[in-house]
């Protein structure tokens, strides 16, 4: 039998993949899981080596055990290695350090922290199944990275296409105040519509001649959003800023987001896709709706 996603976790993790495998598969999602699903008689490794190749999604249980893995390294070494989207569901208040840390460097995390974890499963739950949905058929390569010319100002932001046969997906399921320097923020107004949620951003949607050391970037919402967990994508509308350190303590009250970045390129396109077609974890507070899929375009200046 084929499956969909590969379980990784450490041993000591194993009621919380149990839990996990029991949501993913009630709902149709087919987990490869150790030592369940290897058979009596083979070989452990190419077990796990080939159910890895197989598989498109792998959910990474992140914990203090599994990041002193040697065979979660492992694991994920070969996802990275091979193309697989890795979501990593972080269970416990900890940063990956060593290898770990380098794998994970783009990739963001679901965390999973605060009680009742049922819930944090239920949204890995609906994750996998959007991942799963736009997976390429088998044989091709598969899209990666959970995200130039730039829409109008007041447009509908047109969805991002995931590009095939990248290395990893920018996803950022989980954001800090930037500093707008040479950027002037402007107001979005989602669908020309005056009853649609408004964004602002720093630097601004369509800005020009942006600073290569902003720092950070910050988007502004004109109401409350739910802070449970986002969803930040790659666009082909151009290049994803490089994201600096870890993602902490990301809400500045409950209406601005903010991530920080490296410094940019000169002369660059950059752009910024909160949710997309397939993933929505930006929704707002009251209603629990999401936010429409809204792009930011920007370009920096010379040095």
């Amino acid at each position: 039998m084929a499956h969909d996603v590969f379980l990784s976790h450490s041993a000591k993790d194993k009621t919380v993949a149990d839990a996990i495998c029991a949501r993913l598969e009630g709902e149709g999602v087919r987990c490869w899981v150790a030592p369940r699903d290897i058979l009596p008689g083979a070989e452990w490794g190419d077990a796990i080596m080939g159910a890895i190749g197989a598989c498109p999604v792998m959910v990474l249980i992140l914990s203090r055990n599994s990041n002193d893995s040697p065979q979660v390294r492992r694991e994920v070494e070969r996802a990275i290695h091979r193309g697989v989207m890795v979501i990593p569901f972080r269970i416990e208040e900890m940063e990956p350090t060593g290898s770990m840390e380098y794998f994970l460097s783009t990739p963001h995390w679901l965390d999973a922290i605060q009680p009742p974890l049922e819930s944090h499963i239920a949204r890995l739950a609906e994750t996998a199944k959007a991942l799963l949905g736009q997976s390429a058929p088998s044989g091709e390569p598969t899209s990666r990275v959970a995200t130039p010319i730039s829409p109008p100002v007041g447009s509908t932001p047109a969805p991002a296409t995931p590009r095939a046969g990248l290395s990893r997906r920018v996803m950022l399921l989980g954001g800090a105040a930037l500093v707008g320097l040479a950027a002037i923020a402007v107001t979005i107004l989602l669908r020309g519509d005056p009853e649609l949620p408004r964004i602002v951003s720093e630097p601004a949607h369509g800005a020009t001649d942006v600073s290569l050391d902003i720092g950070l970037l910050r988007f502004t919402f004109d109401r409350p959003m739910a802070q449970e967990s986002w969803t930040v994508w790659e666009s082909d509308q151009g290049r994803f800023p490089e994201l600096a350190g870890e993602i902490a303590d990301p809400w500045r009250g409950d209406r601005i987001f903010e991530v920080r970045i490296k410094a940019l390129e000169p002369h660059t396109t950059y752009a910024v896709q909160l949710n997309s077609e397939l993933v929505q974890n930006f929704r707002y507070a009251e209603t629990d709706e999401p936010l429409p899929v809204t792009t930011i375009v920007f370009r920096t200046g010379s040095r």
